[in-house]
Order: structure tokens, then C-alpha cells, then sequence
């Protein structure tokens, strides 16, 4: 997956903010949903599998930053747009749940 380039700054904040909530002892799991209010972009978290966590730590060459691949996910938009500026965006008057398995 390929973050369109307007999109990039989104990430960054969104990842950040991930990685500060996990930092400060909050549990991730599979399916939760992360946004970045300020770019309105809904992200939903991958954890991935041992499987998938040793082929990225292959392709991405992690090994000297993790060698079993413990703690990557991926994140996944959405939403999904053919338009670069709405990729990962909710169209207007969508209600995203933020708790995986939650009733609405």
C-alpha cells in the first residue's frame, strides 16, 4: 500500500500519535480504528501474524532494530478514494465506530 505523497503528513501525525498512546502503557489490537482528527483520516490497525512479521523483517531489513518482528502492524485505510487528497478519509456524514466489535 502507498500512502499518496498529501497524505504523508496525516501519516506521520497518525503514526506518532499511535506510537506516544502505546509508549503511555495503551493496549493496540487488531481492527482498532486510529484517526487523525485534524486531516480527517481513519486508519484501521493490522497486527500482523509471526509469518507476516518475519517476511517484513526480511523485506524491510529490521534486523537490527527487531529480529523477531514483535510489535509491527500495519495500517490500513478505511476508506479508500481514487482521489490522493480523500484516500483514507470518511465521505461526509459517515459515523466510524472507533471500538472494534462495538454495537453502533
Amino acid at each position: 500500500m502507498q500512502v499518496p505523497r498529501c497524505k504523508s503528513r496525516a501519516m506521520a501525525g497518525t503514526i506518532n500519535f499511535l506510537v506516544e498512546r502505546m509508549a503511555a502503557g495503551h493496549n493496540v489490537k487488531d481492527g482498532q480504528t486510529v484517526q487523525n482528527e485534524n486531516y480527517g483520516l481513519f486508519m484501521r490497525l493490522k497486527l500482523l501474524t509471526h509469518e507476516e512479521r518475519a517476511a517484513a523483517v526480511e523485506v524491510f531489513s529490521l534486523q537490527r532494530i527487531t529480529r523477531s518482528g514483535a510489535g509491527l502492524m500495519l495500517m490500513l485505510p478505511m476508506f479508500s478514494s481514487d482521489d490522493p487528497a480523500k484516500w483514507g478519509c470518511a465521505p461526509p456524514g459517515t459515523k466510524v465506530n472507533a471500538n472494534p466489535g462495538a454495537r453502533p
